[in-house]
């Protein structure tokens, strides 16, 4: 259950009638796109793309002045962007494949398909260890997967690193963001399990917390 009732939300879909949502303009447009979309091109990746962009941009309208919140949003959005970069490819991607909020640029996200180039340039940014995974992984012809888990546990590892810094509302968002690292370890552990993975194999899955 979120902000708008399921009832409503399903309404909607079902009627193609998204006015319902008007005062939710982040969610009504990402509707009405993936609507459209679906109509020529019944892609679920590019569904679920929409609906990702929409909550980049309505969390980003939401912490404007919150700046710990803001620091972070713009950080994964920046760490989504690399992992999405090296994914899609020099030869798949383009602008529209990113997503919003992010400081890096087309510039910046270009020089990842240098090898050589890439590492240097990220050097003394805040991502040279998230760079050097995914080029470790792509070198190796190897999934993402530790990147991936950086990526997912870094709110929790930020705010670790800062944690007798932190204060006024800070650290509860600490509270929140270790609860939420739990709960995902959960689900991860029970797939894992019903995998069949071995022990070891399932901690190297979990994230920080």
């Amino acid at each position: 259950q979120g902000l708008v009732e399921i009832n409503v939300l399903t309404d909607c879909v079902k009627n193609g009638d998204f006015s319902a949502l008007s005062d939710k303009p982040f969610l009504r447009t990402a509707c009405e796109e993936a609507t459209k979309l679906l109509q020529s091109e019944p892609s679920g990746a590019k569904v679920g793309e929409i609906f990702e962009k929409a909550l980049y941009r309505h969390l980003f309208a939401l912490t404007k002045g919150k700046r710990i919140l803001r620091k972070l949003l713009v950080a994964k959005a920046d760490m989504t962007n690399i992992l999405i970069a090296f994914r899609l490819g020099k030869d798949g991607l383009n602008q529209t494949n990113y997503l919003p909020c992010s400081d890096l640029t087309q510039t910046d996200l270009q020089v990842l398909f240098d090898e050589e180039k890439a590492q240097a340039y990220f050097a003394k940014t805040p991502y040279a260890e998230f760079v050097k995974l995914c080029l470790s992984a792509k070198e190796k012809g190897l999934p993402f997967t530790q990147a991936e888990k950086m990526l997912d546990g870094f709110e929790t590892e930020y705010l670790a690193k800062h944690k007798y810094e932190l204060k006024k509302s800070e650290p509860f968002l600490y509270y929140v963001y270790r609860r939420r690292a739990e709960n995902a370890n959960v689900r991860i552990v029970i797939a894992c399990l019903l995998a069949g993975l071995k022990e070891q194999e399932i901690i190297q899955r979990l994230r920080a917390i």
